[in-house]
């Protein structure tokens, strides 16, 4: 019974700060993302799900973003978590299971307005991913509109030791840079021209 008021007190903490966050959100900025952003991974923790950052995500002349994995208390994944904000503050956020991976899923970057998706992160076709092992996902880049134009990068999720690692080819990366396609009038065409991988 006390575990159970525990738990409840955390939740409430938790609506209530997030409730304040997003009250003041213009006042504190980034101090209070952050704020959020740790208060859901402790959300994450108690319902059963460990959220851990394997790649940070940063986007020239705009924002950042993060891909956690969601796995059990037995490490075992559960699915991947895509987190963005830009620099007009406005935030995404979008989560797929292992099972919706499998069944052709992605989590993707959507741009109001546009149809096709200026990035989008999916399992490798024709594989699948493994609760305990991982596997091999396409991070994709729309490079042009006008033919659809994608930029295909191959990623692996893999488990060393406890922890969930992103590795491109045999090497470990935990961070992109991802440079956009600048319009002459100095405005995102929604497009990208390539990452790199650190």
């Amino acid at each position: 019974m006390r575990m159970m008021k525990q738990y409840y007190s955390i939740i409430l903490l938790f609506l209530s700060l997030n409730a304040l966050a997003f009250d003041n959100c213009s006042d504190k900025g980034a101090q209070i993302s952050a704020e959020v952003d740790e208060l859901s991974e402790v959300v994450d923790k108690i319902t059963g799900e460990i959220a851990s950052k394997v790649l940070g995500i940063k986007v020239n002349y705009d924002g950042t973003g993060t891909v956690k994995v969601l796995a059990n208390e037995k490490g075992e994944l559960l699915g991947l978590r895509l987190d963005y904000k830009d620099s007009k503050g406005h935030l995404m956020q979008q989560t797929k299971t292992v099972e919706e991976f499998n069944n052709g899923g992605s989590v993707a970057f959507e741009m109001e307005g546009q149809i096709n998706k200026p990035l989008v992160l999916k399992a490798k076709p024709g594989t699948n991913i493994s609760k305990t092992n991982g596997g091999s996902f396409t991070f994709s880049l729309l490079t042009d509109n006008d033919p659809i134009k994608y930029a295909h990068y191959q990623l692996s999720l893999v488990k060393v030791g406890s922890s969930w690692k992103v590795m491109k080819s045999d090497k470990v990366v935990s961070g992109t840079t991802i440079s956009p396609n600048i319009s002459w009038s100095m405005t995102w065409e929604g497009t990208f021209k390539s990452a790199t991988f650190q």
